[in-house]
């Protein structure tokens, strides 16, 4: 993929991919929008966000048919974009934010079918203590066919205090959420990373069923 002018893509970019479209978030706060034309990828769209130059826009995103997610956690509290295909255009048609005291919500964004998961983790080693209560938290939404817009459904947080950045990558799906929580130990060589399974049971309550801590240093394949 290429972009229409020189402008290079960072290490802090996000990419996703849906039938024939393709997206990269830049840590420019834009979206570089492709599509598949039977024979290249073709740049046709550039979503940008005018509210901050400084709200990462971009740095998650995740889309599922014709609906794109992006996060932008560093705008305010954070704050996630809805984006709908509608004649060959992705145009905007919910903001979602959150009115706790949360930080970096939009870190993390996954999408499948009517649901959606939104990490918002704690990933500041300087502010964190194991006596930390809030040591993040992934929001999850339901799609409300009659109001035409997501609405949460519940959060979710870890049970060990010893561990934050919970939200850090979140994956989704029907019924079933993965949560990547990031440590603060080795966090200059490549970090510990704690991942939790978590399942709706027939009583719509999320609980963790799984859970396991990997030491990355020992996947580096040189």
């Amino acid at each position: 993929l290429f972009r229409s002018n020189a402008t290079q893509l960072s290490a802090d970019y996000s990419v996703a991919i849906s039938g024939v479209y393709a997206f990269i978030g830049t840590t420019d706060n834009n979206v570089i929008v492709c599509k598949y034309d039977g024979n290249s990828w073709i740049h046709t769209q550039t979503i940008r966000n005018s509210t901050s130059k400084r709200s990462k826009f971009g740095k998650s995103v995740s889309v599922w048919n014709d609906v794109l997610v992006v996060g932008a956690p560093s705008e305010g509290s954070g704050a996630v974009y809805m984006y709908r295909l509608m004649h060959d255009t992705w145009t905007k048609f919910q903001k979602i934010t959150v009115n706790k005291p949360i930080t970096n919500f939009g870190y993390a964004v996954s999408i499948y079918n009517n649901m959606l998961a939104i990490g918002a983790p704690v990933i500041n080693p300087d502010t964190f203590t194991t006596l930390d209560v809030n040591k993040g938290r992934v929001f999850l939404y339901a799609y409300s066919k009659n109001e035409d817009n997501w609405e949460l459904e519940t959060s979710i947080m870890p049970s060990d205090a010893r561990q934050m950045g919970f939200g850090y990558a979140v994956a989704v799906l029907p019924n079933y959420v993965l949560v990547r929580s990031w440590s603060p130990e080795k966090q200059q060589e490549c970090p510990l990373s704690d991942f939790y399974l978590y399942t709706k049971n027939e009583h719509h309550y999320w609980r963790n069923i799984s859970y396991v801590s990997i030491d990355t240093t020992s996947l580096i394949v040189n």
